[in-house]
This record gives C-alpha cells, structure tokens and sequence, in this order.
C-alpha cells in the first residue's frame, strides 16, 4: 500500500511530462456569459438570425435553472462570469515559406517528433481492384514515405465462399459484403498485431445514405471523417495536392480525385475499367450533400429541400432526376440509421454531425412513410 501511495503521489505532484501548450495569437472576447455574449459569438459564426433567436431563447430558459444537487458533490458553485465563451486562432495571410509559420507551430512538430514509418498504409487488391486504384495506392504510399503493405482478400474470399456454399460468379450483396468485412478484418487484426488503431475512411455521406457494409468499412476504431461530406473530401484532397505536398504525391492524388467512386466490389469491364460506379447506384452526392445539409442543419422539409434544390442545380438536372435522388435520399436515410447507431468513435469537424454520442439521435425503426408521401406529391 505504501508503494502505492508513493506511486500515486509521485504522478499527481509533478506536471504532466507528456503535456505542452503551443502558444499562438488568438483572438479572444470579454469574460462572461449574457445575452451580448450570444449575440457576439453568433455574428463570429456568420449564424443565421432564426439560430439566433433559437440560441437567445435556450439562454434565457437557463438562466431560470438552479444547479442540481442530487449528486451530492462537494465541489464550490462554478462561475459562470469568470469563464471566456469564445477563443480563436486570429486569421493572417497564408505563409510563403517555412521562415513565415508560426515557430511555435514548428516546435509543437517537433515535441511530437513522429516517424511517418510509423503509419502503417495497407492496401486490400480483390476482385473488383482495377490498376488504377491500385498503382495509385502503392504510389501514394511509396511517396509519403509510410510503411507499405499489400494483403489480397481474393483467397480468403474464395475460402470462405466455399466455407458458407456460395456461387463466386453470384455477385450479389454476400459476394459484396464479405470482401468489404474481410479488409475490416486485415485492419483490425494488423492495428492488433502493432499496437496500432484503424483511422476510418468513410465520410458523411456514406454514413447518410447507408453505402457501407455493416461492420465492414462502415467500422474502425477512429472515424476521421465522419462529420465531413464527400464533396468536401475531394475538394479539401484537391486543395492539399496543390498548395501543401510534394510533387509525386501530388499527381497520385489529383488522378484520385479524378478517379469515379467506387467500392470496387465487382470485377472490372474487358477493358479493365472500374464497372461499379457508386454514383451511377445512389445518385450524384452533390446532390445528397444538398439534401442532407438543408434537411439536419436547417430541418427543411422534403417539398422545401426540393423547391432549394431545383432552382440551385436548375442548369444541372432536370426536376425528375431531383425528386428521384430526393426519394432515394430520404428512404436510405431513414433505412440505414441502424449503422450510424454504432458508429466508432470520431471528431465533429462541422456543422453537422450524425452520430448518436452528437447531434443525432434516431431510433433504427424510424420510418420514412411521411417523407416519402410528400416526395411522391411534389
């Protein structure tokens, strides 16, 4: 016991050796909390003025709130007149060079002081996998200078299609899911075996629509980019390949960005090309990326979200395609739910996020009847 205490005194005396603080110019507002304080943070945020006035209402009910007593803590009243609400990095021009950055950014690169070897890139060809995607894998990897690895899924598929008797030349959703659920087993096992955690890749608008397997890509132990929409995606790897990477990796990624879509689950055309487009199955996700935004940040109805959508793509797609992609948004969405009900953790990146330790919480059963009766009106 008295070891223990020793142990105990010793790490809770000293400062938290891993710890720092990188100390940047920030912009920051008055301590307190009233309804100026609201006001001055919403108009920093460019907030509309419903969110406004929805956000004013919610602070005034919580100032008629007393502090709850029934957990019986012994702790000092918290006060709320001494905090800051608001803190922000201050906005400068872009640097030129590495003698224009922040030399405090630099050192904090430098307390980290981590290997890219240390990032193990795994790449998973199966049946479906064309040249393409997989040269650029390969290239990509080689050109960060993380540690490379190639596992084919092809044996273990055929193995397991004989194990549960299912025709390989049968490519329906089992001959789909199990590769998906064989490259999340690789991934796991491979994060096990050193000392390592998956870093997901699906986005937002999978996880909307459902276009992930069920514990298969849908899974990982860190979703990275769970609160960000596809169309974002391509345009935040665009912006990096070319203003921030190197050469190399910059025509790997560009030709990515130009690569369509696709879960490459089903085997390439006689000339070699990807045959499974996703957005030639679910519908242009500059579309879906519409609707989700005015549909979970805004809680536009269908028929308003239509109206929206017509006059924004009008010189795009006809109002029939609209409405079809409408109806296909909203029957997934409410469909698919069971999957966001147990996503991994991940960070809230924007505006919106839909995992149920966030913004959304929707039982899986919910049903789509309404949504879909006021598509069908419209």
């Amino acid at each position: 016991m008295q070891d223990s205490n020793h142990i105990i005194n010793e790490v809770t005396s000293g400062d938290y050796k891993y710890g720092f603080v990188t100390d940047i110019d920030t912009e920051v507002i008055h301590r307190g909390l009233d309804e100026e304080t609201v006001r001055i943070i919403s108009a920093k945020k460019n907030e509309p003025e419903w969110l406004l006035e929805f956000r004013l209402k919610a602070f005034r009910h919580w100032q008629t709130l007393e502090m709850p007593t029934w957990p019986h803590l012994n702790i000092p009243p918290i006060d709320y007149q001494d905090i800051i609400y608001y803190a922000a990095p201050k906005k400068k021009e872009g640097p030129k060079s590495l003698d224009e950055v922040d030399p405090e950014l630099l050192k904090t690169f430098d307390k980290l002081g981590w290997n890219r070897k240390g990032i193990i890139g795994v790449t998973m060809p199966g049946f479906g996998t064309t040249d393409r995607t997989h040269t650029n894998a390969v290239d990509l990897m080689a050109s960060l200078g993380v540690t490379m690895r190639e596992v084919s899924i092809k044996d273990a598929c055929i193995q397991h299609f004989k194990d549960i008797d299912h025709d390989i030349n049968v490519h329906d959703v089992v001959y789909e899911n199990s590769q998906a659920r064989e490259r999340t087993q690789i991934l796991m096992d491979i994060a096990n075996q050193t000392w390592g955690m998956v870093v997901g890749t699906g986005d937002l608008s999978e996880l909307a629509l459902g276009w992930a397997t069920y514990n298969g890509d849908h899974m990982s132990m860190y979703g990275v980019n769970g609160s960000i929409p596809k169309t974002l995606v391509k345009h935040l790897v665009k912006w990096v390949a070319e203003n921030d990477i190197d050469e190399t990796s910059r025509a790997t990624l560009l030709d990515i960005v130009d690569t369509p879509i696709s879960p490459e689950l089903i085997p390439a055309d006689e000339n070699g090309n990807i045959r499974q487009i996703t957005e030639d199955l679910v519908g242009p996700y500059e579309l879906h990326d519409f609707f989700l935004y005015y549909f979970l940040r805004c809680g536009f109805r269908p028929s308003k979200i239509f109206f929206l959508a017509a006059r924004t793509f009008k010189d795009v797609y006809d109002e029939e395609t609209i409405k079809k992609w409408l109806q296909t948004f909203c029957r997934r969405f409410f469909n698919q739910q069971f999957k966001r009900s147990c996503l991994p953790d991940g960070p809230k990146v924007g505006s919106i996020s839909i995992s149920p330790r966030g913004d959304w919480r929707m039982p899986s059963d919910a049903s789509s009847e309404m949504w879909l009766k006021e598509v069908e009106k419209i």
